[in-house]
């Protein structure tokens, strides 16, 4: 199982750099982005999966783009990254109003900065 894990961040770390560093331009590239940053998030591989996260966050779908957003408030708190998660975290207030885990996410990375 974890060699598979592997080998699949290795194929998808693969792909987002054939990719290079242009913005996200369609929601297959953005859903990848953040596939392979839940995956290096779950190997604690933090720093690799905010570059990823910030990458997704630029999807042109919004459901996409809200999911990217939270994880990489989460991943930016477990990392110490207080002003990234507030800068991040700020818009979760406004763009998804109704979504619990938005606005939990949200108000931690208020608390986080003081």
């Amino acid at each position: 199982m974890v060699t598979f894990r592997r080998f699949a961040v290795t194929v998808a770390a693969c792909a987002a750099c054939l990719a290079g560093p242009r913005a996200i331009s369609t929601t297959d590239d953005a859903e990848l982005q953040l596939q392979l940053a839940s995956l290096l998030f779950e190997e604690t591989r933090f720093f690799e999966a905010l570059d990823a996260y910030r990458h997704a966050i630029d999807a042109p779908d919004s459901a996409l783009a809200l999911r990217a957003r939270i994880g990489f408030v989460r991943t930016a708190l477990r990392v110490g990254l207080f002003q990234d998660a507030q800068r991040e975290g700020t818009p979760l207030r406004t763009t998804a109003p109704q979504n619990a885990e938005a606005l939990s996410t949200y108000a931690d990375a208020i608390w986080s900065a003081g």
